[in-house]
């Protein structure tokens, strides 16, 4: 007996009879090539590895970017300060915590000689977090006073009436989280020590 050869055969996916030339079901709309069905789930499977693999290695980029530009930014301004004692604010602007080491006051004696005076505080070492600030309250380390702030609008004058106003710097140094050392001097106006 021999057959005919069959005219349908089995849907891949539903097992439903369809034609034998037919390359998509009738009844669940599927594709009937078994190589062009596993080329595309292969194809979305690579697609999407692919794309995984590429928010990673821009996840990777960009959190390398922000550690590695972490940075403190300090500034002050110098608040007051009378005798041994002066009072000044720290800012850090930075993204990083800055770690305050030290601080001292350079400015000139009456006979114009410079002299540089180291402070002592109870506030320092201290971390200023990024974005805060800190109220650091200092002493001169040596016998003397040092140089009074010259208030707004208050100037002292000599005996031949000359401004005896000066320019004293406060130096401020501060590390990172990494032991990088930075020094900044915050200028002010101050009376001659």
């Amino acid at each position: 007996m021999t057959g005919n050869p069959p005219s349908t055969k089995e849907c891949i996916s539903c097992s439903q009879d369809i034609l034998l030339s037919s390359s998509k079901c009738h009844h669940c709309g599927d594709t009937q090539n078994i190589g062009t069905k596993t080329l595309g789930y292969y194809s979305m499977v690579i697609g999407f590895i692919i794309t995984v693999c590429s928010l990673i290695t821009l996840a990777t980029a960009a959190m390398k970017e922000h550690i590695l530009n972490k940075q403190p930014n300090v500034n002050g301004v110098v608040m007051g300060g009378e005798g041994r004692d002066i009072q000044f604010t720290l800012f850090n602007s930075g993204n990083a915590p800055a770690i305050i080491v030290g601080s001292t006051v350079t400015y000139q004696d009456s006979d114009k000689n410079s002299i540089t005076r180291v402070l002592n505080s109870k506030d320092l070492p201290t971390i200023i977090a990024e974005n805060k600030h800190h109220l650091v309250n200092a002493s001169g380390s040596s016998k003397g006073n040092l140089p009074s702030q010259a208030m707004f609008g208050i100037e002292s004058t000599s005996t031949i009436g000359n401004p005896m106003k000066e320019l004293c710097a406060l130096e401020v140094t501060y590390r990172d989280l990494e032991s990088n050392e930075f020094t900044i001097p915050i200028m002010y106006k101050c009376l001659p020590g």
